[in-house]
């Protein structure tokens, strides 16, 4: 079973990228199939830029593009923005107190009762 188009690729990406601006790194790095357009765009969107194009990485006619991400908030205003957002979601989740899952396997809001049966 696949599972897209549900955050959880941008949701670990960002959080790695804390740990690593956390941890006083200077860069980070990473390869994607040069075909792989949602990712490129992915990493594009959280300050990554591409750095090299690297011919048969993966096999003989399958290439990847090599892109690197500078962890320096000053100078990298798209990371900047993308932590800031998952701070501000992670602080909002917190505020909502618990969370249950529904059938999907996505969060939803538990909402209390006004004591009213709900059908």
């Amino acid at each position: 079973m696949a599972i897209r188009r549900q955050g959880l690729g941008r949701h670990l990406l960002i959080r790695a990228l804390k740990e690593a601006v956390s941890a006083r790194k200077p860069c980070a790095g990473l390869h994607v199939d040069e075909r792989n357009l949602p990712a490129i765009c992915l990493y594009e969107a959280s300050g990554f830029v591409r750095d090299a194009h690297i011919a048969d990485y993966y096999r003989p006619g399958q290439h990847a593009i090599r892109m690197i991400c500078d962890l320096d908030l000053d100078a990298n205003p798209k990371l900047r923005q993308q932590l800031e957002a998952y701070e501000m979601r992670c602080n909002e989740k917190t505020a909502q107190g618990p969370a249950q899952r529904n059938r999907s396997g996505r969060h939803m809001e538990t909402r209390r009762s006004s004591g009213a049966p709900q059908h």
